[in-house]
């Protein structure tokens, strides 16, 4: 009976961790796609897409719960810089 605990826990760890990922990786995927769009010169927007990409993945490797979470809310703040410098990018003429 002590195993069960752990076992349970285990299972709703990785179905929370399942929902933040199904969360981010459209996201992740829609910037990397924009990204392509824009000329090299817009760097800080690149970088912070592949920071939140990073983020992403450790949280994929990341065994306990605490750190899934916390890799993915650091990847949601970079993916919000990558939208914040997408924004402050001037149009092209």
């Amino acid at each position: 009976m002590g195993r069960a605990a752990p076992i349970v826990r285990n299972v709703a760890a990785q179905a929370a961790g399942a929902v933040l990922r199904r969360r981010l990786r459209p996201l992740i995927w829609h910037l990397r796609f924009a990204a392509a769009l824009y000329a090299m010169g817009d760097l800080d927007f690149v970088r912070y897409l592949h920071q939140a990409q990073d983020c992403l993945d450790e949280a994929e490797k990341a065994t306990r719960e605490v750190d899934k979470e916390a890799w993915l809310k650091l990847g949601e703040e970079w993916m919000e810089m990558a939208r914040k410098a997408q924004r402050q990018r001037p149009p092209k003429h």
